[in-house]
């Protein structure tokens, strides 16, 4: 089976691709899946990936803003999202996030992708219709990430090793598995994984969200957290707030 890519592909994403920007000397690592841009319309995506894309791919290296921009974010649900956890980690109310990012710093965060081509879902289907197989040279997105299970995900280790953030948060547990092998393979487990579970403060819906955490090797907490949205996510303050908490005490 070859998983070979295009020229420039494995510099490009063995590099900081897919990185929403963010000082990596930050001590907290935020961590999603893959961008979720959408451009606007079919045409517009088309030319995204088959121009854009293209051209970026083709410059090698990828260096995201060192800054993280709160108020720029914020103007994004997920953004928002962030910025709530980040006020409970730090101890804060998630109710006046707005009011506390004022006096965030804007390298006090770090914010990565796992995977760096942007989806504005995981469709798989997505990958032929917007003829990627072309762009990157992987024939279908499965071969895509398992060469960066393969070679982005170690060179992702090696800057924790680097750089020694105190947390790195995930955020998607049905991605557990892609996460430990991003910033765990190649850096060892120092400590048990250990699992928690939040509830929601609704009576009437008391589905547990479960989250996943560990100590590597190199000191860093990784933890890994339901998705924002959706109806099992961490889609109320109450939960965000909660989690923040919970977030503080794997800290210490």
């Amino acid at each position: 089976m070859d998983i070979q890519p295009r020229k420039k592909f494995a510099e490009w994403a063995c590099s900081l691709s897919g990185c929403d920007g963010g000082d990596p000397n930050a001590d907290t690592w935020l961590c999603g899946i893959e961008w979720g841009g959408t451009y606007g319309s079919e045409e517009a995506d088309m030319d995204y990936y088959q121009r854009e894309l293209r051209e970026e791919i083709d410059k090698g290296t990828y260096v995201p803003g060192s800054r993280y921009d709160w108020e720029k974010h914020c103007e994004y649900r997920y953004g928002i999202s962030v910025a709530k956890l980040y006020a409970a980690y730090r101890g804060l109310d998630v109710d006046s996030y707005y009011e506390h990012i004022k006096n965030f710093s804007d390298t006090e965060l770090f914010r990565l992708n796992l995977y760096p081509v942007s989806f504005r879902n995981t469709d798989y289907s997505l990958w032929h219709q917007y003829e990627l197989n072309k762009v990157t040279g992987f024939d279908d997105k499965e071969l895509y990430r398992i060469w960066c299970f393969l070679y982005r995900f170690p060179a992702f280790a090696e800057r924790v090793r680097e750089y020694k953030p105190e947390l790195i948060i995930g955020t998607g547990v049905s991605y557990v598995t892609d996460f430990f092998a991003c910033f765990a393979g190649n850096n060892g487990i120092a400590s048990q994984i250990k699992v928690g579970d939040l509830r929601p403060q609704s009576k009437s819906n008391q589905t547990r969200r479960r989250y996943y955490w560990c100590r590597l090797g190199t000191g860093t907490t990784l933890a890994i957290i339901p998705f924002f949205s959706g109806s099992y996510g961490l889609n109320s303050n109450y939960l965000l707030q909660q989690m923040g908490n919970s977030l503080r005490k794997m800290v210490g």
